[in-house]
C-alpha cells in the first residue's frame, strides 16, 4: 500500500511540474517577443480573445505568427493597432494596405490597415491553451498553476532530501564498522556502491528543487509584467480610418487612366491602361464604383474570360456602348449592358457589389480596378468620397469633361496629383505628357471656311513638315508639307471636309498622335460662325470661342 501511494504521488509530482512549467513557457512567450533579432522571420506568440474567426481559431486559442516579407489575399495574419492585435483574414490588397475580415464577421473590417503593422501569418493555433495562460496570469491563477505546484515540489524534494541525509548518516556508519572487519571488503566496495548511487539521487532531486524555484522566480516575472502590459491579445477590433504614407506605385501593374462621370448611370466609361512590359490576362478582373467586398449601393463588373491587355494598350469600359459611339464615332471594348449586340458585354460581379448599374456620382466616387483574386489594383477617387490610402481628387468636372491620368503611367495614390481636368476627352489613347505644337483653334462651320489652327507652346522651333491631321480610323484628312514653325507661332489649315463625331487627331511624320479633339463632346455643337478655341493660346482645356480667330490669339 505504501509503495502504491508513494508511485502516485510521484505521477501526481510529475503531473505538476508538467503544467506548471508548460503554463510558464506559455505565458512567457506571449509576454516576449520570440525572434525578434531574426529580422523577418520572427516569431509572435497571441491569445485569442473573441470569436471573429471562429470556427477557424476558437475563442481562448494560443497562436503562433511568423513575420513575412509579403502578404497574400487568403492568409490569416495578425496586425498590431496602437497597444493592442487584430488576428483575420486579408480579402483585399492595394498598394501598401490590406482590406481584412473575420471569418465568423458578416462585413470587412472598417478600414484596410498598412503593410508595416503586420505582425506575422498564422503558422499555429493551440486551441484553448490561451484560457490555462490567461488564468495564470491572474494573481489566482498564477498562485493556482504556478506557485502552489512549485511549492508543493520543492516542500516534497525538500522532504525526501531530508530523509536521503539521514540515511546517509546511518549507510556511513555502518560503513565504518564493516571497514574494521577486513573479512566483509566485498560489501564495503556495496555499500560504497549504494552510498554514491544515493549521493546522485540527492543530486537529482536539489537540482529539480532549484529548477521549479527558477520557474516560479521566471514565471513570477512574467506574470506580473503581464499583469501591468497585458496587450498580447489578439481580439476583434473596430478600425476608425487613418492616414498613412504609401509609396508611389510607379508603373508595374494596370491602371485606371481616364474616367468619365458626368452623364449619369447610363453614360460614363472608364479607361484602364497596360503601362507594364507585359500582356496581362484580365480574366476574372473586375472594374466598378462598389468600394468594398459585399457592398450594396454599387457595382463591380467582371471581363469576360480570356481578355487580355498587351503592353501599352488601352481599353474602355462604357456603361451604354449606343451613347459612347454618339459621343465619339467609334464603340468602346466593353459595355456593362447589352445595349449594342456588336460590344462584348461585362457580366455583374455581386459578391463585390450587388447593383446592376454603372452610375458615377458627379459630386463623390470611385473606380476600383480588381485583379483575379479581388486584391484592389489600382483605385481613382474625386469629390468629396472617402477611400483611405487614396487621397481624392477634391475638384469635381463639368459637364462632358473627363478626368484622366498625368503623366502616364505614373500612379502616387493622390488623385489630385495624378488627374487632369480634361476638355475634350480622349477615350482609347493618350496625349503626350508634354506637348509642343498643338491643336489650338478650329471652325467646322459654315462649309467653305472651316479651318484648323496649330500652335506651338514649346520654347523653340518645330518642323512639323509631314505631320498629319487624320480621322479616328486612321484615314488621313490632310498632309502638312514644309513648315518650321517658330515657338509661339501659329499654322492654319483650311479644308472642306465633312467632320462626324469621331476624335479630330493631330499626328507627327511618325504617325504618333500628339493632339487631338473629340468633335462628338461638344453638347450643344458650335454654332454657325463659332469656333472651339484653347483660351488662352496652348491652354490645357477647350472651350467656346464667340469670335473665330484664325492665325490670331485666342482672347475671350
Amino acid at each position: 500500500m505504501l509503495k502504491l501511494l508513494s508511485k502516485l504521488g510521484a505521477v501526481v509530482t510529475v503531473v505538476l511540474a508538467v503544467i506548471a512549467v508548460t503554463v510558464a513557457l506559455l505565458g512567457i512567450a506571449v509576454t516576449i517577443p520570440l525572434g525578434d533579432h531574426l529580422g523577418d522571420k520572427s516569431f509572435k506568440a497571441l491569445i485569442v480573445r473573441s470569436g471573429s474567426m471562429e470556427p477557424t481559431i476558437p475563442v481562448g486559442s494560443l497562436i503562433v505568427t511568423l513575420k513575412q516579407k509579403d502578404y497574400r489575399v487568403g492568409e490569416i495574419v495578425t496586425f498590431k493597432q496602437k497597444d493592442s492585435y487584430v488576428t483575420h483574414r486579408i480579402v483585399g490588397a492595394f498598394a501598401d494596405r490590406y482590406w481584412t475580415k473575420g471569418d465568423a464577421n458578416a462585413a470587412p473590417d472598417g478600414s484596410p490597415l498598412p503593410s508595416p503593422t503586420a505582425v506575422g501569418k498564422l503558422k499555429w493555433t493551440l486551441p484553448y491553451a490561451g484560457f490555462a495562460v490567461n488564468f495564470a496570469r491572474t494573481p489566482a491563477g498564477f498562485s493556482l498553476l504556478i506557485v502552489f505546484p512549485a511549492l508543493l515540489i520543492i516542500i516534497q524534494e525538500i522532504l525526501a532530501i531530508g530523509r536521503e541525509l539521514e540515511k546517509e548518516k546511518i549507510r556511513k556508519r555502518r560503513l565504518e564498522e564493516k571497514i574494521l572487519d577486513m573479512r566483509k571488503v566485498p560489501s564495503r566496495f556495496a555499500l560504497e556502491r549504494e552510498m554514491m548511487k544515493e549521493k546522485a539521487g540527492m543530486r537529482r532531486r536539489v537540482s529539480q528543487a532549484v529548477s521549479m524555484m527558477l520557474v516560479a522566480l521566471v514565471a513570477g516575472v512574467g506574470g506580473t509584467k503581464a499583469y501591468f502590459s497585458d496587450v498580447e491579445t489578439s481580439t476583434d477590433n473596430v478600425f476608425t480610418a487613418g492616414t498613412w504614407v504609401i509609396e508611389p506605385q510607379g508603373v508595374n501593374h494596370l491602371l485606371i487612366h481616364e474616367v468619365s462621370y458626368t452623364h449619369g448611370d447610363n453614360d460614363n466609361w472608364v479607361e484602364i491602361y497596360n503601362p507594364t512590359s507585359l500582356t496581362i490576362d484580365l480574366s476574372d478582373y473586375k472594374v466598378g464604383d462598389s468600394e468594398s467586398l459585399g457592398d450594396t449601393t454599387e457595382g463591380m463588373f467582371e471581363f469576360p474570360e480570356e481578355t487580355i491587355i498587351d503592353p501599352g494598350e488601352f481599353m474602355t469600359i462604357a456603361s451604354h456602348a449606343g451613347k459612347y459611339f454618339d459621343k465619339y464615332g467609334f464603340h468602346p471594348d466593353f459595355e456593362t449592358k447589352n445595349h449594342e449586340a456588336s460590344v462584348p458585354d461585362m457580366s455583374e460581379y455581386t459578391a463585390w457589389g450587388t447593383q446592376d448599374k454603372f452610375k458615377l456620382s458627379i459630386q463623390d466616387d470611385e473606380v476600383l480596378l480588381l485583379d483575379d483574386s479581388d486584391a484592389i489594383v489600382d483605385a481613382v477617387v474625386w469629390g468629396d468620397s472617402l477611400f483611405s490610402g487614396c487621397v481624392a481628387m477634391s475638384t469635381t468636372v463639368a459637364n462632358d469633361h473627363s478626368i484622366e491620368r498625368k503623366p502616364k503611367g505614373v500612379d502616387t495614390n493622390n488623385c489630385a496629383n495624378d488627374f487632369v481636368d480634361r476638355f475634350t476627352p480622349t477615350p482609347d489613347f493618350a496625349l503626350p505628357d508634354t506637348q509642343t505644337v498643338v491643336l489650338n483653334e478650329f471652325m467646322v462651320k459654315p462649309d467653305p471656311s472651316e479651318f484648323i489652327e496649330l500652335y506651338n507652346k514649346s520654347a523653340g522651333s518645330m518642323d512639323i513638315t509631314g505631320w498629319k491631321i487624320a480621322r479616328a480610323d486612321g484615314t488621313v484628312v490632310t498632309t502638312i508639307g514644309t513648315v518650321i514653325l517658330a515657338a509661339g507661332g501659329r499654322h492654319t489649315i483650311n479644308y472642306n471636309t465633312i467632320w462626324g463625331k469621331e476624335p479630330i487627331y493631330l499626328k507627327d511624320a511618325s504617325s504618333v498622335i500628339q493632339d487631338a479633339f473629340t468633335h462628338g463632346a461638344l453638347i450643344p455643337a458650335p454654332g454657325s460662325g463659332t469656333s472651339e478655341a484653347r483660351i488662352p493660346d496652348g491652354a490645357e482645356n477647350w472651350q467656346e470661342d464667340p469670335s473665330e480667330t484664325p492665325n490670331a490669339a485666342n482672347i475671350l
